[in-house]
């Protein structure tokens, strides 16, 4: 997806955590959907080499999410799925 990476999932038992990168400085958050309907906002942080990541937390068993960059306004700049392997 143009300004963001999808780096990976963890998981724990139910709890499934995603990160990825911030590419491009308009991005001013990360909701991530399940195909329940579910949303989540991604906790964004700035690195020590002055690059953008960014991580959720989920505790839902599902088969895919979205991946959605918004701006500050909550306009989605781009999407894209994941599947749950």
């Amino acid at each position: 997806m143009p300004g963001v990476t999808f780096e990976g999932k963890l998981m724990y038992d139910k709890l499934s955590l995603l990160s990825g990168k911030l590419l491009q400085a308009g991005i001013a958050s990360i909701r991530v959907i399940d195909d329940a309907g579910n949303e989540w906002k991604a906790d964004i942080f700035d690195r020590p080499d002055g690059s953008r990541s960014w991580f959720v937390g989920t505790i839902e068993t599902v088969r895919t999410y979205t991946i959605e960059a918004l701006d500050q306004m909550g306009k989605v700049l781009s999407s894209f799925n994941v599947p749950n392997h």
